[in-house]
């Protein structure tokens, strides 16, 4: 078997590994959705397992929140978010109270916490980088050339990598423009 040698590339001994492709120049034209009542819902969600790759707006919007809140309390938590409300209002031209947060669940999870989703253990560090700045987190969400990649090597299971956003959401945004909320769970 040949060896790759490769320097100063983040390894994990995990079987799933997120990575982000961050393109900072170029357009940032993608959207968020707003509903009928004039809100931007994002809702976070479960990023395990699943062999995806997201561009769109709304999956790397969700993926940010997860990580700010399902990775930090207090103070932290707090500066994360802020940052995440600014760069959505920002971009999208809206209030910061039009943006509103859900979590994947009113339960519960197994810590007792809220349940504000998951990201995989291994990559709880690679959306640190994207909240360095405003600017950067803005490049992230809104730029189609950046890029949410999960993967992992558990290939007998990609039937059951899937990412579920299941509770209260998201809002669709058909070709005409108009925003409905799913009716049911969101499979991508």
């Amino acid at each position: 078997m040949p060896f790759v040698i490769r320097d100063g590339v983040f390894e994990t001994n995990s079987s799933s590994c997120h990575s982000i492709v961050l393109e900072i120049r170029g357009p940032k034209r993608d959207k968020l959705p707003i509903s009928r009542e004039g809100k931007c819902v994002i809702q976070a969600g479960q990023f395990g397992w699943g062999v995806d790759e997201f561009k769109d707006a709304y999956h790397k919007a969700s993926y940010c929140l997860t990580w700010a809140m399902s990775f930090f309390k207090g103070s932290v938590q707090w500066k994360y978010t802020r940052k995440l409300i600014e760069a959505i209002s920002q971009h999208m031209g809206i209030e910061e109270n039009q943006i509103e947060f859900k979590m994947v669940s009113k339960e519960r999870n197994w810590d007792g916490d809220e349940d504000w989703g998951y990201i995989d253990h291994a990559s709880d560090s690679v959306c640190e980088g994207v909240f360095e700045s405003v600017d950067r987190l803005k490049a992230f969400i809104f730029n189609k050339k950046s890029i949410l990649r999960i993967d992992n090597d558990n290939k007998e299971y990609d039937t059951l990598n899937e990412v579920y956003l299941p509770y209260e959401g998201p809002f669709v945004v058909k070709k005409n423009g108009v925003v409905e909320k799913r009716k049911d769970r969101l499979k991508v």
